[in-house]
Formats: structure tokens, C-alpha cells, sequence
């Protein structure tokens, strides 16, 4: 597959999946505008029509209830109208496979003549009976293919690359502003402050770095770390940039030594609260078991207890992750 036209970050995975480019349709005529125009329009009136009468039955139903129990119609409405539910991901169900199912049937021309617009008209006119029918002639095995097929579709749609350089830049930009959406969301409700980085994870990608908070909780660098936001936004982009291959040469048996005394002595000096406290391999139950009450959690038990530079590169790998 040619990659010239893939994003960076597509052509650096070219074993994983990648997400379809959208196809355009074809420009309508003047005439079907305008017949979409007065349908779309009809449609319009007939919605805010049920509306009224919906909201009308509810206001109904909130001063029954209010006489009924003798309450204010403002607290009843509140009641009925200011529930907050949290749910995890909705799950996908029958009814969105067998549509999915159709649409990818209509797509490929086996049935229809494969024009977006008929396949729009076919999914809005399918009837319930309809959809019973082919609900009640799916077998066991067909049922299973298509609900793997829509589980594919969305994680593909969920968690595959994007192809091009505009379509990452986009997807990046604008899960950005949808995450600092809630954030603010979230300060409004709980008071909760957060600040949110995003950086490429590669000088090639076209995605640009962002920050997002709440309540100004960018200022948190300026005032407690001596730094503005956009200069720890800098850092924060070489750092992704460069970690991946730094993260290559921390592995060595070297490294893994030098990072599991600095883990251990960070934390002997924090628990004591001492800069001077040193760490004592060899006397480590007296000097440090006994005369400061500490003990070291995380050392694997089948690895005897030693100084780090008679380690091993494996026994330093499992021991620094343990830490």
C-alpha cells in the first residue's frame, strides 16, 4: 500500500487498521433542495408541534403531583426534570447491527442501486414490521456474524488511525476542545479544578500541542512551579516526542540499576522526611528495618535482597516495575 498520502502517524503503524476517508456525494439538483427544504421544514413544525403537547402533558402531570402531595410545582419539576445519570458506553444492540448490516449490503450494490440518497430513504422507511421480519429470520450464526461486524465498525471508528495528516489534526484539535468542554462541566458541578495537556507523540505527526482547564488551573505552573503554562507545554511536547526512543535506552542493565537506587532512595528520604538519609544494602534490617521502622515494599520475593549492581537486566526490569 502506497503511503504518500497516509498520515505520519498511519505510516509508522502499517499493520494497524486504518479508518475509512469519507466519500463525497454528489451536489442535488435545485429541485431536490427544494423539496428537501419543504419536507425538512415539515417535519420541523410536526416535531415542535408533539413538543408542545409533550411538555404540555408535563406540566400537567407536575401540578397533579404537586396538589397530590401537597408540594410546590417547583420541586416536583425539579424532581422530574434534574436527574442526573451516569452510565458507561451504551452497548450495541440488534437493531443497530441489522441497519449497519443493510447499509453495508447497500454500499457494496447487492441490493438497491446504491446511491447514499436510496440508502438513506431505505434505512428511514424501513418499517417495524419490516424489521421484525428480518429480526425474526436472522439464524444463530448470521446474528453472530453482524454483531461482530457493528463491534468491529465502531471499535475501528473508536480506536483506528487516522489516514491522513488533516483528518489527525482535526481528531486531535477537536477531542481537545471536547475534553475541556468537560472539564469546565465538570468545575461547574463538583468544584473540581483539572488542567489537561495534549502533545504529538511524534515530531512528523501534524497534530499541534493544547492545553485545557478549568477555572484558570493552567496558572497552577506559573504559581507553584515558576513556570508559564506554555513553556511546560513545550516541554511536555520534546518529552512525548523523544520518549519513545529514550525509553529504548533505559532498559539496559546501566539504567534499570540507576533507576531502582534512585526509586528506593527517593523514597527511604521521603518516608523520613530527611535529605541526609543514605540507603544500607547490606546491614538493611538493623539500619533500616529497625532503627527507622521502614520497610521496602515491592521486591520480588524470589529475587534475594542485594545491592542493585550485583543485579541481573531482567532481575532489574522486574524489580523497578515492582517499585
Amino acid at each position: 500500500m502506497a503511503t504518500k498520502n497516509l498520515s505520519s502517524h498511519a505510516a509508522r503503524n502499517l499493520t494497524r487498521q486504518t479508518q475509512p476517508t469519507r466519500t463525497r456525494t454528489r451536489k442535488s439538483s435545485a429541485t431536490t433542495n427544494s423539496n428537501g427544504s419543504t419536507a425538512r421544514a415539515e417535519k420541523a413544525r410536526a416535531l415542535a408541534a408533539d413538543v408542545e403537547l409533550h411538555f404540555k402533558a408535563v406540566n400537567e402531570t407536575i401540578q397533579s403531583l404537586a396538589v397530590k402531595h401537597g408540594r410546590k410545582a417547583a420541586y416536583i419539576k425539579k424532581l422530574l426534570t434534574h436527574g442526573k445519570q451516569f452510565k458507561q458506553r451504551r452497548a450495541n444492540n440488534i437493531r443497530t447491527a441489522i441497519m449497519h448490516d443493510l447499509s453495508m449490503k447497500a454500499k457494496k450494490g447487492e441490493f438497491l442501486p446504491g446511491e447514499d440518497s436510496d440508502l438513506q430513504t431505505m434505512l428511514e422507511n424501513l418499517s417495524r414490521e419490516e424489521y421484525e421480519e428480518i429480526k425474526e429470520n436472522l439464524t444463530p450464526e448470521e446474528r453472530k456474524r453482524i454483531m461482530k461486524q457493528l463491534d468491529d465498525h465502531t471499535r475501528l471508528k473508536r480506536t483506528g488511525i487516522r489516514r491522513t495528516n488533516r483528518a489527525l489534526a482535526q481528531d486531535a484539535s477537536q477531542t481537545a476542545s471536547g475534553v475541556g468542554d468537560v472539564l469546565v462541566d465538570l468545575f461547574e458541578r463538583t468544584g473540581v479544578r483539572s488542567c489537561c495537556l495534549f502533545s504529538r507523540s511524534s515530531a512528523t505527526d501534524a497534530a499541534l500541542p493544547a492545553i485545557q482547564d478549568s477555572d484558570n488551573s493552567c496558572h497552577f505552573f506559573q504559581h507553584a512551579l515558576g513556570k508559564g503554562f506554555f513553556d511546560i507545554l513545550l516541554k511536555f511536547e520534546q518529552w512525548s516526542c523523544t520518549r519513545d526512543t529514550e525509553a529504548k535506552d533505559l532498559d539496559d542493565v546501566q539504567s534499570v540499576r540507576k533507576q531502582i537506587v534512585l526509586l528506593i532512595l527517593e523514597g527511604l528520604r521521603k518516608i523520613k522526611n530527611k535529605k541526609n538519609v543514605d540507603m544500607d544494602y547490606v546491614n538493611y534490617k538493623v539500619d533500616i528495618m529497625h532503627k527507622f521502622g521502614v520497610e521496602l515494599a515491592g521486591w520480588p520475593s524470589d529475587i534475594p535482597f542485594e545491592r542493585p549492581v550485583k543485579l541481573t537486566a531482567d532481575q532489574g526490569r522486574e524489580i523497578r516495575d515492582g517499585l
